[in-house]
């Protein structure tokens, strides 16, 4: 049987990623990222930072650059929607 994880604050959050290797320079803006994109959207791009075959991330690995990858991601999404939107 699978055991079940509990639900972490975005503090917590925070406090696991920090945990993991991955620096965070300001706990607030990384609080509000977690609030506004959501743990699981914005970590999707953290295995890329990854070292294979654990946990950890890759030494200097931060959380502005998940973050910056999710955004960059996500521009030519929102760009597509609005012209399909738009037609």
């Amino acid at each position: 049987m699978a055991t079940q994880k509990s639900f972490l604050t975005f503090t917590q959050q925070v406090t696991s990623l920090s945990d993991k290797n991955i620096i965070i320079s300001n706990s607030q803006y990384a609080e509000e990222m977690l609030q506004r994109i959501g743990y699981f959207s914005l970590m999707g791009y953290k295995h890329l930072f990854r070292i294979p075959l654990t946990k950890k991330y890759k030494s200097g690995t931060s959380f502005d650059e998940i973050v910056a990858l999710y955004q960059f991601d996500a521009e030519p999404k929102r760009v597509i929607s609005e012209i399909s939107a738009s037609d």
